[in-house]
């Protein structure tokens, strides 16, 4: 009795652990979209999980920082404040690609260097790459 009761906590551990280290991984990472068109601006986009809670990041144009709240796989952003620079078209057009996917987020995977973002819908939002290799 006492090893099947061994062999259930510890399944229950590993089920529910995965899911707080998937979300606990994003804390500290840096991510730039996969398929990321070229702009006029010499600096790529990137999104940083700063820490448990806290985002920043590089939208094309301008710098951006607010909150996000992950739990297992799901994922959400919380309001996005933004400087406000006016860049070329082209910039301004991904950066609002970028801000308008990170709105629709509702849960992630993430595959070693790899991280998809969904929409409630299951749909892929973003695909992102990670860029400090952590």
């Amino acid at each position: 009795m006492f090893r099947s009761l061994a062999v259930a906590l510890a399944f229950c551990w590993v089920t529910v652990g995965s899911g707080l280290a998937q979300a606990a991984s994003l804390a500290g990472s840096e991510w730039s979209p996969s398929s990321q068109s070229s702009t006029t601006s010499e600096k790529p986009q990137f999104v940083h999980f700063q820490g448990v809670g806290r985002v920043a990041g590089f939208a094309g144009c301008n710098r951006f920082f607010g909150s996000y709240e992950s739990s297992g796989d799901s994922l959400t952003f919380g309001v996005l404040g933004a400087t406000k620079m006016m860049c070329p078209p082209e910039a301004m057009e991904l950066e609002q690609m970028l801000f308008e996917g990170l709105a629709r987020v509702a849960r992630f995977e993430r595959d070693q260097q790899r991280l998809t973002l969904f929409d409630k819908e299951g749909n892929a939002v973003l695909e992102l790459t990670q860029r400090d290799w952590d």
